[in-house]
């Protein structure tokens, strides 16, 4: 056997890794995972109980101090459920939830304000495949999500997502387009990634 397929002599590991710190201020980017078949877009995990799980990676791309950069974490998001699924109120609460999380990735993301009730920030709610999450680009803060089971860990997840200020604050907008990108659907495979009109997201005032 070769000595390269040998490690016996690596350093042992738990498995864990260190979590990001509690109330991490972090601009991140979007990368949305593969999903099981026969899902919208094969976008969706499903689960065992027919809920459509939609699972997002987030890269650190800047941080104050620049620590952290290029770590990532991982957060599901309950969209939906298969059709004819009974949901419980419970499961109904987690969809809505989810949903106001997904509206504030895609303001932050492209640029508009919660309180804008343009046609364009409207639009900019809205998306065409989930696919146009790729590549939002935002600023959060990280928190931890403790494990209700011993047999998994704590987790990262995100605990708020910096709202861009509104036109009668004191900071500006960045630009916006009139609309909501539109997204390349290539006959196959992943659709491209699509920018928010804003360019990059404006750094909070660090305290």
């Amino acid at each position: 056997m070769s000595d390269m397929y040998d490690f016996s002599d690596a350093e042992a590991s738990n498995g864990d890794f260190d979590l990001l710190p509690a109330g991490l201020t972090a601009c991140v980017t979007t990368t949305v995972k593969a999903g099981d078949e026969d899902t919208p877009e094969n976008a969706f995990k499903r689960t065992s109980t027919g809920l459509l799980m939609l699972q997002l990676e987030f890269t650190i791309t800047e941080t104050e101090d620049g620590k952290y950069v290029g770590r990532k974490f991982w957060q599901n998001l309950i969209l939906g459920a298969v059709k004819g699924t009974q949901l419980t109120d419970g499961q109904e609460k987690a969809i809505n939830i989810a949903k106001g999380t997904m509206r504030q990735i895609l303001e932050a993301g492209r640029g508009y304000a919660p309180t804008d009730e343009s046609e364009a920030a409207i639009n900019a709610r809205k998306f065409d495949s989930v696919f146009e999450l790729d590549g939002l680009e935002f600023w959060i803060d990280v928190g931890v999500e403790k494990s209700k089971d011993p047999q998994y860990s704590d987790k990262n997840k995100i605990k708020k997502v910096h709202a861009v200020a509104g036109a009668d604050e004191t900071e500006k907008v960045a630009p916006k387009t009139a609309a909501k990108p539109a997204v390349a659907k290539p006959a196959a495979g992943k659709p491209a990634a699509s920018k928010a009109p804003g360019g990059a997201p404006k750094r909070p005032n660090w305290s």
